[in-house]
């Protein structure tokens, strides 16, 4: 199978084809074999690089900084196919008229799909989509983390509990949903369809929304405990007439008891 991704195969010239049949005639008469003056040795059909113990199909070693590279001498494509089966990823950086980027691409035997994965010279990664639409992260589906951390540059709204803050009235924000459908300060649902979500600047303008109702349960808690004030102090008061109207009943029937004993 010969995996391509809109470029032409490598062929070689006659003189390499040469060299190299000759090379493999060479390694594959024998065990262990050396090139001599090269640091190849091919060894129990693994070849190894700086090594004369190749631990796997091909072992690189060597001191210091240790780099394969894989090279396309014009603007092509520089490619690692991973393959079994039939089937492969390809693992490639792009040439210069596509951008110079990394892209992630699978091979299933039939069709190239992809790319799944694509880096751009700038850092941005992308998941699903070459097009990250300016920002360093973009995924073209559901993600899933266990924990994720956004720093804003937002002033985080505990202002809202400095004095001095000017709490809308209710009656205003009852107006303002009856007009827009949604909170002040708060993206429309046409708007994140159109736009996303800035999750940064939504949280911020959430807490803001959360500490405002906490002002105003206080400010109903607060009137709904004057409130409990006055009622106690009026059912006192009702309490104390109604003790007085007892008290002025009792003495209208000793009046009247009086009266009748006087009339006779």
């Amino acid at each position: 199978m010969t995996l391509n991704l809109g470029w032409a195969p490598f062929r070689p010239k006659l003189p390499v084809l040469i060299l190299s049949f000759c090379l493999l005639t060479q390694l594959a008469s024998a065990q262990w074999t050396s090139v001599s003056g090269t640091g190849i040795y091919y060894n129990g059909g693994k070849v190894g690089i700086g090594t004369a113990n190749p631990f796997t199909a091909l072992h690189v070693s060597g001191t210091g900084n240790i780099q394969t590279t894989i090279e396309a001498t014009d603007d092509g494509y520089a490619q690692l196919v991973l393959q079994g089966l039939g089937k492969a990823w390809i693992w490639g950086k792009r040439p210069s008229y596509e951008g110079d980027g990394l892209r992630l691409y699978y091979w299933n035997g039939t069709q190239y799909l992809g790319p799944y994965m694509t880096v751009s010279t700038s850092g941005a990664l992308s998941i699903n989509t070459t097009d990250p639409k300016g920002y360093q992260l973009a995924v073209n589906g559901s993600a899933i983390c266990t924990k994720m951390v956004v720093k804003t540059q937002a002033n985080w709204p505990d202002y809202v509990f400095k004095n001095g803050y000017q709490l809308p009235s209710l009656d205003s924000v009852a107006e303002y949903i009856q007009k827009h459908q949604h909170l002040s300060e708060l993206p429309s649902a046409d708007s994140v369809a159109s736009n996303g979500l800035d999750l940064g600047n939504n949280q911020a303008t959430l807490l803001k929304k959360i500490e405002e109702l906490t002002l105003y349960a206080i400010g109903q808690q607060k009137q709904i405990n004057e409130q409990r004030a006055v009622i106690e102090k009026q059912q006192a008061q009702i309490g104390s007439l109604q003790a007085t109207n007892a008290r002025l009943d009792e003495l209208e029937v000793q009046l009247n008891k009086l009266k009748a004993a006087l009339a006779k």
